[in-house]
């Protein structure tokens, strides 16, 4: 299973997370004819990104990246972004959940 590089204490939950949303996806599935393949995940403490696709897509996808950016204190990742790219055909698509902190004296994590 593709993922970004997690902590051992969020490696279960985003597992855990990964295996209800493939169900939720495939109850779906059931239902309208599309079947989703999972991509990637990644994830920080408060942050949680996965990349499902439809199955008709997932042979057009290549460089699947993904990255982390921890801004919170002492690099808790609390405060930060995941990313993840990947290209379909020609086109390169990326996905940024980001939760950044606030107030002005914090620009430079921003």
């Amino acid at each position: 299973t593709p993922f970004c590089e997690a902590s051992a204490v969020g490696e279960k939950q985003r597992k855990d997370w990964v295996e209800k949303i493939a169900s939720a996806l495939e109850v779906c599935a059931c239902a309208h004819s599309h079947h989703y393949k999972y991509v990637m995940s990644g994830n920080l403490v408060g942050i949680m990104m996965v990349v499902f696709v439809k199955d008709s897509v997932e042979s057009r996808i290549s460089d699947v990246q993904c990255e982390k950016v921890k801004t919170g204190n002492m690099g808790l990742g609390n405060k930060g972004g995941v990313l993840i790219r990947m290209n379909i055909d020609d086109t390169s698509i990326c996905f940024v959940s980001a939760h950044f902190a606030a107030n002005r004296n914090k620009v430079v994590h921003r």
